[in-house]
């Protein structure tokens, strides 16, 4: 089963994937459906998604229930109440098998049906029962549909499994008293609390406006922090006492400033762009007083999480300008600084770079879809990709010497063990939290509050090229970004308004969620090609049915870029391994090409990998290059467009859209916007809608347990 299916035929069952629904094949009335109660569900789910494959209780365990809940039992009891569902055997099974002292495995072939070959409408929420009763009551009648009427009988039983389980209560309480009572005296001979899920935000600072990448003094009495007033540009340093709260503002302002690292007890190293726009690492003391900000050396650019101490020595992530290279410098004492190591050009970004003893750690990608967890051992500067990820990644510190803390763009903080390179999730209350750091018993972090994008429809007056007004045009408590119009004027979005990400179409003013993904995805690209819908999901081309949310697998490839259906033909970028390539179904277009649009005269628009200057393919493979320059390493794929009246770009500012006209060959200014600007989107006449981000703040936070 793919992550993707809604429904699924398993053995003589059917099964609806997001409601934990199944039909017997047999059964001659929808009204015989069985609906499993959630843990069942969920692992159902995770076998289905798994076929063939061993897998341990410990797995399970990780994977199906919440961290310390479950337990061998726990598992093997749940194995047997599906069981008993599906009518299996574990002698003779025909859906779980069970391989001794080794785990579970699912043996049953999994094919994906069409949602229309399920049960009507008013079936879907079947009645579910639960009662008082004893585990093996429970496990089955709690996942069956059978109403239970007022026979004598049914009451009688029920009546004496209601006072087994007033003993069983009594002995579990009883149990639990204990183990906790001992959980507390170990706990008071470690050094080291057992780990489990925080419960709790303490916030730190709440102060109006942006504060952001919180370090931790070495004497653990002191956070220092980047802050940004509301309605600023400019950033400064915050040093906060955790005693009485009081803050400090140290005077100097940058306009981009990295994350700092602690020379010692009372230095601090950093890199920022001052009021020049001059980058410069800096070195400050401000413990016990604060003194004037040093410049020491110049920098190539400003990597927000991109500079570690190791052994006294600044090491520290760079982009070269010139050949793109992404390099790794060191800094002894007071000698110039070196190059270490030059991981090669072929990177779209890298960051977060961090450090466990003698190992560092970074996040880069080659796409703007992917990632990839690398490490360099700095002892023999040998280097490793420890995982890949066909998603982005937005979080990377050190939980411990065997475990890294990551997470993915508006999801929960995960823990990835180094060893085994499973995930633990710390829950829906780190959902918010980015930039965070461990600490014993808890994690420092930056918290976003009531961060949203809108979509507005552009009012555009032709006779003067200008803008007129801009409209509210999806605007919810949520998020939407994302936006794809076919020949008929269909519009496909992406928001977060019914909870994860989802497609969605606006019918007539009406908005109508046409995907139902089982857990978040991330929504790459929405394009319509040959009036079909299509969608990059985790760097896979999916084709969505919307009228039944099916989606079957269109197009993959290996690093893929963007794609875009120009003229009835489906380009796309990938990266091979000599380098970007604009690709269409039956040859390979151009080299070096990283993004590609429309043009008008069946041309294209094209960028280049190691080139800022757009240019235009002609129908004869000529390029002419054109006055428009976009960085592809730091423009958002959705962040410029081309039609049939010209190319269309958001500036570097993230306020104004530039606008360059094939007719005049003019580039002009049509907008300048308050908010921030995200996206940008037209068709065919020029700008039609925009994505902006709403004014938001951020604040410094702790995450932690109570106890």
């Amino acid at each position: 089963m793919s992550d993707y299916d809604v429904a699924v035929q398993i053995g003589s069952w059917r099964y609806h994937v997001v409601f934990g629904q199944l039909w017997s094949l047999d059964a001659e009335q929808a009204t015989q459906a069985l609906r499993l109660e959630p843990r069942l569900h969920s692992l159902l789910n995770f076998f289905l998604l798994h076929p063939d494959t061993l897998l341990s209780k410990e797995t399970l365990l990780n994977n199906v229930w919440p961290q310390n809940e479950g337990s061998d039992a726990a598992v093997m009891r749940a194995i047997g109440a599906l069981r008993k569902v599906l009518g299996d055997d574990s002698a003779t099974p025909i859906y779980i098998q069970t391989v001794p002292k080794k785990g579970y495995r699912w043996c049953a072939p999994v094919t994906a049906v069409s949602i229309d070959t399920m049960p009507s409408a008013e079936f879907v929420y079947p009645t579910t029962v639960k009662t008082k009763a004893n585990a093996d009551d429970v496990a089955k009648v709690a996942f069956t549909n059978e109403v239970i009427t007022n026979d004598a009988n049914a009451i009688e039983s029920l009546k004496t499994s209601s006072i087994s389980l007033k003993f069983a209560l009594s002995a579990a309480f009883a149990l639990v008293l204990f183990c906790t009572s001992l959980a507390y005296v170990l706990a008071s001979f470690t050094a080291s609390p057992l780990i489990k899920l925080p419960d709790t935000i303490i916030p730190i600072s709440a102060l109006s406006g942006k504060e952001s990448w919180p370090l931790l003094s070495n004497d653990n009495k002191h956070v220092i922090y980047h802050y940004k007033a509301s309605g600023k540009a400019d950033i400064n340093w915050v040093m906060q006492d955790l005693n009485n709260l009081k803050v400090t503002h140290l005077s100097e302002r940058y306009n981009a400033l990295s994350q700092a690292v602690w020379l010692d007890n009372s230095k601090m190293v950093f890199r920022a762009k001052n009021a020049n726009d001059e980058c410069y690492f800096y070195q400050q003391k401000i413990l016990p007083e604060v003194s004037d900000a040093k410049a020491l050396f110049t920098c190539k650019s400003v990597i927000e999480q991109g500079a570690v101490l190791w052994k006294k020595k600044l090491l520290w992530l760079e982009f070269d300008k010139t050949s793109g290279n992404l390099q790794l410098f060191i800094k002894r004492d007071a000698n110039q600084p070196e190059l270490l190591m030059d991981l090669g050009s072929a990177w779209y970004s890298a960051s977060h770079l961090t450090l466990s003893e003698n190992t560092a750690y970074l996040l880069a990608s080659k796409t703007p879809h992917e990632t990839q967890l690398i490490a360099i051992y700095l002892t023999d500067l040998k280097q490793s990709t420890l995982a890949h990820f066909d998603y982005k990644l937005s979080q990377l510190s050190v939980w411990d010497k065997q475990a890294l803390l990551l997470a993915t763009p508006a999801n929960e903080l995960q823990i990835l063990s180094l060893k085994t390179h499973n995930f633990q999730k710390l829950g829906a209350i780190s959902q918010a939290l980015v930039q965070a750091t461990a600490y014993p018993a808890r994690i420092l972090a930056s918290q976003y509050l009531d961060y949203k994008t809108d979509f507005y429809k552009v009012s555009f007056n032709y006779v003067d090229n200008e803008i007129a007004t801009l409209e509210p045009w999806q605007v919810s408590n949520r998020s939407e970004k994302m936006l794809a119009i076919n020949s008929q004027g269909i519009e496909a979005f992406v928001s977060n308004k019914a909870g994860d990400y989802q497609v969605w179409l606006n019918d007539q003013g009406y908005s109508k969620q046409v995907s139902h993904f089982i857990k978040p995805k991330q929504i790459q690209q929405l394009l319509w090609h040959e009036n079909e819908l299509l969608v990059l999901i985790n760097a896979e081309l999916f084709k969505l049915n919307i009228s039944s949310s099916e989606l079957s697998l269109f197009h993959k490839e290996p690093n893929i870029g963007r794609y875009a259906s120009c003229h009835n033909i489906l380009y796309w970028t990938e990266l091979t391994k000599d380098g970007w390539r604009l690709m269409s179904p039956n040859q390979e277009v151009l080299e070096n090409v990283v993004d590609v649009r429309c043009a008008p005269n069946n041309e294209l628009v094209v960028q280049f990998a190691d080139d800022e200057r757009l240019a235009k393919l002609t129908k004869s493979k000529e390029l002419i290059y054109l006055p428009v320059k976009l960085n592809w390493r730091k423009n958002n794929t959705a962040s410029w467009f081309a039609d049939n009246s010209g190319i269309y770009w958001i500036d570097d500012s993230s306020t104004h859209i530039l606008g360059f006209y094939w007719q005049s060959s003019e580039i002009k200014t049509l907008l300048k916007s308050e908010g921030k600007l995200i996206e940008v989107y037209g068709q065919g006449r020029g700008v039609e809608y925009i994505v902006r981000q709403r004014p938001y703040d951020t604040d410094i936070v702790w995450l932690k347990n109570r106890r």
